[in-house]
């Protein structure tokens, strides 16, 4: 059984009084039921629901009310949320830790937008990059299938190899510092597989490997062509930098088309993030229930079930994006951050932030749902749903309908669903 952990109810700084409020407006909510919630307020699932750039939140299924919402939009602007964002957009240096721009949103912006770092539009380098990444693309691209090996084990590249040819192999070797432990060592296991099908001439290293990385000499000293070499910057996260030169196999396996317009849906939420007003804004609504449950309930995890196939592998992205950006011991102001004492989850949670517990549709609640039961912490759950017929019939789209409604007497779950908008 997990520990009883109490909810964390002092602010995080002072001048919050709506944190206190909400301390406080916790000893009510708490006692409430989701259905409860839904017969005293019918079109609940209507009015709880967000929908902007083609896809549809509905967070009605969540333990809040609207002064719950209400007091979390007011800790937004107190905590100076709007501000952040700006300077994010900015280019200023908001990651505090290592005094760097976070500027993930550079990489999909337009060509003809500023975003400026030190003195310096950085929106044209990241252009030359993209179009060199396009020009090498479009002259391996084969339709072939990519394989990617990233544990340690031997095993993952020894299966990944073992019917290619060695001439006929290209290897990308992303790392941003090209020192990495785990990558370098299956780098130069790549090598040592290779050489021997190559006639053992070293210098055919330059034709079959390509490197995506920021350190020119360590590439060089590898054996890498720098010709062959793309770039990325410090202000770029590693758990943002898909859309970077991160992306090469990417964009080599989808085509430069697809991934241009990948980018251009990253850029349209992006520009939503920092335009819309916070009431209607989907990240923020997301960021403000994540507080609710994780200092108020006392949650630290939380089920990403996916039930379009295709976004299968999504929560596992989820869990490093969301994982290392919210695995912090301290505040901004230095303090350091209460940590919640559950043994289920305490080889990842840091405190300040849901961990992500994750599986594919109808596997992964079954499990969660098991997890969930009494003895155990909250848990709430994002389900995301292509609101296309399935197999037991009616179109599971989260437009606010009861029957996407499910409760479990006596356990935790508490839902988010989110499906693009018109299917």
């Amino acid at each position: 059984m997990a520990a009883q952990v109490q909810p964390l109810t002092k602010p995080p700084s002072t001048g919050q009084t709506a944190w206190s409020a909400l301390a406080s407006h916790y000893k009510t909510v708490s006692k409430l039921h989701l259905q409860q919630l839904f017969d005293d307020d019918p079109k609940r699932g209507e009015r709880l629901a967000v929908e902007a750039v083609g896809l549809y939140l509905d967070y009605s299924k969540n333990r809040v009310t609207d002064e719950t919402m209400r007091l979390l939009l007011q800790l937004a602007e107190e905590s100076g949320l709007r501000a952040r964002i700006d300077g994010m957009f900015h280019g200023e240096k908001i990651n505090i830790t290592e005094k760097r721009a976070v500027l993930h949103v550079a990489l999909r912006a337009p060509r003809d937008e500023s975003i400026v770092v030190d003195g310096e539009n950085v929106v044209p380098k990241v252009h030359a990059v993209i179009d060199r990444m396009a020009d090498f693309s479009n002259l391996v691209r084969s339709g072939d299938t990519f394989r990617f090996v990233s544990n340690i084990d031997g095993t993952d590249f020894a299966e990944a190899v073992r019917d290619l040819d060695p001439s006929e192999t290209l290897f990308i070797i992303s790392s941003k510092t090209f020192t990495t432990l785990e990558t370098m060592t299956n780098a130069r296991t790549a090598r040592e597989w290779s050489l021997p099908g190559l006639g053992g001439d070293e210098k055919s290293v330059a034709k079959h490997f390509v490197a995506v990385s920021t350190n020119t000499a360590e590439v060089t000293k590898f054996g890498i062509d720098t010709a062959n070499m793309f770039e990325f910057w410090d202000w770029v996260g590693g758990r943002y930098s898909m859309d970077s030169a991160i992306g090469l196999s990417t964009m080599v396996a989808i085509g430069p088309e697809n991934f241009r317009a990948m980018l251009n849906g990253f850029h349209q939420m992006d520009e939503h993030f920092r335009t819309a007003p916070f009431q209607q804004n989907l990240p923020v609504l997301m960021g403000l229930l994540a507080i609710w449950y994780n200092d108020f309930f006392g949650a630290q995890t939380v089920a990403v079930l996916p039930y379009e196939q295709y976004l299968k592998r999504f929560p596992a992205y989820l869990q490093q994006l969301t994982m290392e950006s919210n695995g912090k011991r301290v505040t901004l102001d230095g303090k350091k951050i209460k940590r919640h004492a559950d043994c289920q989850c305490l080889r990842t949670n840091r405190g300040a932030g849901l961990r992500q517990d994750a599986g594919p549709g109808q596997g992964g609640r079954h499990s969660e749902v098991a997890r969930s039961a009494p003895g155990f912490r909250r848990q709430p759950s994002v389900q995301y749903n292509h609101g296309r017929k399935t197999h037991g019939g009616n179109s599971r789209k989260a437009s606010g309908a009861v029957r996407t409604l499910r409760v479990y007497p006596g356990r935790n779950l508490e839902y988010r669903f989110i499906r693009p908008v018109g299917r």
